[in-house]
């Protein structure tokens, strides 16, 4: 009975991935800019095994480089419209660094933003897409 009582108080707190019996997992290094803003990419277990898997010895990766920066510059124009443009700073392929979800990878796609005819100095907006050309959720927050 205090067991139920428990849940029914902490059940609420829980986000919805995870109620669902969705483990979430972090995609890459989470990010902080200068003001205090964290970006991380977090994404359901579930969904990171439904995509397509790859081992490097097999062959080319299920998504070709171009496709994953094509989607991410049209996620990074969409989240930055205060940009005139973005240029390609740096795309890698990395592998999701857990032994239970093997042979899934991600790219991680870096811009460099123009704002107001002005190019910006160093890697700006970055996206994470899936091997399946899904682009990975953004979640921010401010540090305390």
């Amino acid at each position: 009975r205090h067991l139920l009582i428990c849940l029914a108080l902490f059940l609420p707190l829980v986000s919805p991935a995870v109620r669902a019996g969705e483990e979430e997992i972090e995609l890459g290094s989470r990010f902080v800019d200068p003001p205090g803003e964290e970006t991380r990419w977090v994404v359901t277990r579930a969904r990171l095994l439904a995509t397509p898997s790859w081992k490097p010895d097999d062959g080319l990766p299920p998504l070709a480089m171009e496709k994953a920066i094509a989607v991410a510059k049209d996620c990074v124009k969409k989240l930055n419209p205060e940009l005139d443009s973005v240029f390609l700073w740096e795309a890698t392929i990395t592998r999701v660094g857990r032994q239970d979800i093997p042979d899934r990878w991600f790219y991680s796609v870096t811009f460099c933003g123009v704002y107001k005819g002005r190019r910006g100095f160093g890697p700006g907006p970055t996206c994470r897409v899936l091997m399946d050309g899904t682009i990975v959720e953004q979640r921010k927050t401010h540090e305390k």
